[in-house]
């Protein structure tokens, strides 16, 4: 049976958990429209926001790691001889459709730039002064592959640079099991602790989702309450999900 803590506040947002975080939407919407109205200050809209920004921080920090030790585990799948090869035809098949998608999503939102208000690229300086063209698709794809393969790992779990961490989680993982097969004794531990690390932080991602209907109140109530214009938000958003859907249609398509 249940304990008492499950029918409490957690059972009550695991049932209704889609129901409250919508209705976490819809409140946050009326409550930012009401203070926007009402003239609230700049620092009143940075405490509307707070809770929302502590828990988008609070759900960010597992997520370096625990994508980085999926990796390393999804390459050291122990299976059956039969099937040996199966964890290594299953990562480059990820690696493969992940890159795809992300090229997907380059050309996609190339040619709809979504939220823009004009077309064309500009020229700018980078933090390097290196002259860039912001918006072209050439430096889109050269930004992609400068993404994909890292310069400092532990740069790329801190910044939580994902296409990174995805590379480098696979590429650790493949060297753990080619040593595994010469020195099984001394990579035994590197995958204990990346097993324990997955399965503790996603535990711990699970508590952080439960917060989830008042965090998404609090961020949408900021942000109705600092935007001037609601129908330009509302057409900028609506040119991203038509990006998103478009882009998510191509990549099941091919």
């Amino acid at each position: 049976p249940p304990s008492d803590r499950e029918r409490g506040f957690v059972g009550l947002v695991k049932a209704y958990f889609s129901l409250l975080t919508m209705a976490g939407c819809v409140v946050g919407g009326l409550v930012g429209w009401a203070c926007r109205e009402g003239g609230l200050d700049a620092q009143g809209r940075v405490l509307l926001g707070y809770p929302g920004e502590l828990f988008v921080r609070a759900l960010k920090a597992p997520l370096s790691p625990l994508i980085f030790a999926s990796m390393i585990n999804c390459c050291n799948v122990q299976t059956h001889a039969s099937s040996a090869s199966a964890p290594k035809y299953a990562v480059g098949c990820y690696a493969l459709t992940t890159v795809l998608a992300s090229a997907t999503g380059v050309v996609t939102f190339a040619l709809i730039r979504p939220g823009s208000n004009g077309g064309g690229s500009r020229l700018a300086f980078d933090d390097e002064d290196s002259l860039s063209v912001e918006g072209d698709m050439g430096e889109s794809f050269l930004r992609l592959g400068r993404e994909i393969v890292p310069s400092n790992m532990l740069k790329a779990l801190v910044e939580m640079q994902l296409l990174s961490i995805i590379t480098s989680g696979i590429a650790v993982g493949i060297a753990i099991r080619h040593t595994a097969r010469a020195h099984p004794e001394a990579t035994a531990p590197m995958l204990q602790i990346a097993q324990g690390t997955f399965e503790s932080l996603l535990v711990l991602i699970s508590w952080l989702v439960l917060f989830a209907p008042i965090g998404v109140s609090s961020m949408v109530a900021a942000c109705v309450a600092a935007t001037p214009e609601l129908a330009a938000v509302a057409t900028g958003l609506a040119q991203l999900l038509l990006a998103t859907l478009l882009g998510m249609l191509f990549h099941v398509c091919l």
